[in-house]
């Protein structure tokens, strides 16, 4: 019962910035444009957290890739 449960929080959160519907970002965020590229490297045990600030910085920054 504790897999689905958690399989539920996955799909209720949202696709673009990760968080939860009533804590999405994405609305808000404008990319900022940059002339430098940026290549955001991030810890594998960070990839799934819900608190992923590096897809909250690909989504700000225009000139940004996240692997």
């Amino acid at each position: 019962m504790g897999n689905r449960l958690r399989n539920l929080a996955v799909s209720a959160q949202c696709p673009g910035c990760g968080l939860y519907p009533g804590l999405c970002l994405c609305a808000e965020l404008r990319p900022v444009a940059t002339r430098t590229r940026i290549l955001i490297v991030r810890h594998v045990k960070e990839v799934r957290r819900r608190t992923n600030s590096a897809r909250i910085a690909a989504l700000g920054l225009a000139n940004c890739a996240l692997p």
